[in-house]
């Protein structure tokens, strides 16, 4: 069983699960407030997913959750105390701020997903210089371990190069499975349904699935 719990206020990963953020009482933004449970917050997806969903609330959320004490640790505490699952999948935003550190404080591992473009190098390296100056203190044991290239174009000399360079830099956590660029996915993302259901045989979807059983390979 996997659990995603959506942090994100785009809610991307709410969307493409099938979930319509306005649609549930309620989301992840409960959880942080503690008014509900990860149990009370989850809707059980179309393809069996445990879905903590995002509201676009969390942007504004900042300055009232950083005022309750002990704000970052409140999601590694509700988590817990959640029901057992295999994987707990925490979608984080795309920049560093409260609910990036809330979930990088409750974690155990840390995935990057990136694309093969010229500035990925220097992401990574200011995703573990976050982690060391802003999270080591409060969850000693998180690192970057895991990197998963996605939209790679194998024929484009500059994805070659910084695939190259991943794995020379990030010999241990580049991990071997690379996702092709697929238009697969966007249409997937349209349907709000996961590319391994919207079209399972495509090489998007098995490239997917080569990960989930890769990743569960390198943290069992």
């Amino acid at each position: 069983t996997v659990r995603v719990v959506d942090l994100d206020p785009q809610c991307n990963a709410t969307t493409w699960l099938g979930a319509t953020p306005e649609a549930v009482d309620n989301d992840v933004l409960s959880v942080l407030m503690m008014v509900a449970s990860i149990e009370e917050a989850t809707t059980i997806t179309a393809s069996g997913i445990h879905l903590v969903p995002a509201t676009k609330e969390l942007d504004s959320v900042g300055p009232y959750f950083l005022k309750k004490p002990g704000a970052h640790g409140i999601l590694r505490k509700t988590l817990a105390s959640a029901p057992d699952v295999d994987f707990n999948l925490l979608d984080c935003p795309g920049d560093f701020d409260h609910l990036t550190i809330s979930a990088l404080v409750a974690c155990t591992e840390v995935l990057a997903a990136v694309m093969t473009g010229a500035m990925e190098l220097e992401a990574l390296m200011r995703i573990e210089n976050y982690i060391t100056q802003q999270v080591e203190l409060l969850n000693p044991t998180a690192r970057l371990n895991h990197i998963l290239c996605g939209r790679v174009e194998l024929g484009q000399v500059i994805d070659q190069q910084v695939l190259a360079a991943l794995r020379e830099t990030y010999p241990d956590q580049t991990m071997r499975t690379i996702i092709p660029k697929s238009v697969r996915v966007s249409e997937s993302y349209s349907a709000e349904e996961p590319v391994v259901r919207w079209a399972p045989s495509s090489s998007a979807a098995r490239a997917y699935r080569d990960a989930a059983q890769e990743l569960v390979e390198r943290t069992s």
